[in-house]
């Protein structure tokens, strides 16, 4: 399947409702001691799991309120179906967990405390098996199962509530990295343990989606197939940008907060290879790669009707009857009001 570049959407404003209710993660005082499922460790924390899956919770219903959900009901319980079987297979099946597909042109996925996934339709755009989709959902689990969420919060919180707020807010959707938050408030202290910090938990999430691939007989060198994939669409962008003279494209993918990916291909290389020869060539099933083309098959790629499209300097809202131009060289904009016919052009080019 051809990988092309995205537009992205901007979605930054509306992320704050979800942000702000994901910050009162940080706001308890006491901590207590709980037992890491995954590396059976104790550790001091903010956040039990009663707790992870209340706030988690919260947090939901305004993700979905901010992004809403691709109304492709059969694509929503696929996706939910290839999570929940990773999930049963996790190192906390018991939590109730919550897979859900984004009605969003970011190449993005990220996870909630206390079970809550997602997935764009942007990055399922960029995938070529259901392995592959696998291996970003075990990712997410892997935050989830590990507490990654639970641990950021409690060390904000040693750090002092305002790093804690700025940092939660950067990690919980997968934008900007909590270094980039506290740095740009003048936290630069803190905000360097933290983004180390973040990079180890991103390398055990790799380690752990691999892991829940290969439980599941997905062959779990699908996971380095996955990040080389998403590096080279965003190497592809560079390029294109480049080329009509534009900067590189910033921000919110699924890869802009993570370590770096040379770093990344060469430990989830190690981990994948190891997973691969203990099971033995023949251990693995099909890749999923016919499921996975006729699920996504008619998603939309790129702008969508409900939030406009973008056509050279042109902006249609069909829906809204609204279309703004960008003069060229200037920095202003042409407000119309759709008429029937416009309304049907708008359509048509949509």
């Amino acid at each position: 399947m051809t990988r092309a570049a995205s537009l992205r959407i901007g979605p930054t404003a509306r992320r704050w409702p979800a942000l702000l209710i994901a910050a009162t993660l940080v706001l308890g005082a006491c901590g207590t001691a709980v037992r890491n499922p995954v590396t059976g460790q104790t550790e001091r924390t903010v956040m039990d799991e009663r707790a992870e899956i209340t706030e988690g919770a919260k947090a939901h219903e305004e993700i979905l309120k901010a992004y809403g959900v691709v109304p492709d009901a059969a694509l929503r319980a696929y996706v939910d179906g290839v999570g929940q079987k990773l999930a049963a297979q996790s190192h906390r099946a018991q939590l109730k967990w919550t897979f859900s597909v984004l009605d969003s042109a970011e190449i993005n996925a990220f996870a909630l405390p206390g079970g809550f996934v997602y997935v764009t339709r942007g990055i399922m755009a960029h995938l070529d098996s259901e392995a592959d989709l696998a291996g970003v959902i075990g990712h997410e689990i892997g935050h989830v199962t590990a507490r990654h969420g639970a641990q950021r919060a409690t060390q904000q919180q040693r750090a002092g509530v305002g790093v804690a707020i700025a940092t939660v807010l950067g990690a919980v959707l997968g934008g900007q990295s909590g270094a980039q938050v506290v740095g740009d408030i003048g936290q630069t202290i803190a905000a360097g343990s933290i983004a180390k910090y973040g990079r180890e938990q991103e390398l055990q999430a790799d380690q752990l989606g691999a892991e829940y691939l290969s439980r599941v007989r997905y062959n779990p060198t699908n996971m380095v197939d996955v990040i080389q994939a998403l590096k080279d669409q965003e190497r592809f962008a560079a390029e294109a940008a480049r080329v009509a003279g534009r900067a590189a494209p910033q921000g919110g993918g699924w890869l802009a907060s993570h370590p770096s990916n040379d770093e990344r291909l060469q430990a989830i290389r190690s981990t994948a290879l190891k997973l691969a020869g203990s099971r033995g060539a023949g251990a693995w099933e099909d890749d999923g790669r016919a499921r996975y083309l006729k699920a996504i098959e008619g998603v939309t790629f790129g702008d969508s009707r409900e939030q406009g499209v973008v056509r050279g300097r042109n902006f249609f809202h069909e829906p809204l009857g609204i279309a703004l131009t960008a003069e060229d060289r200037f920095f202003c904009y042409e407000f119309f009001v759709f008429g029937e016919e416009d309304q049907a052009a708008a359509a048509a080019v949509a």
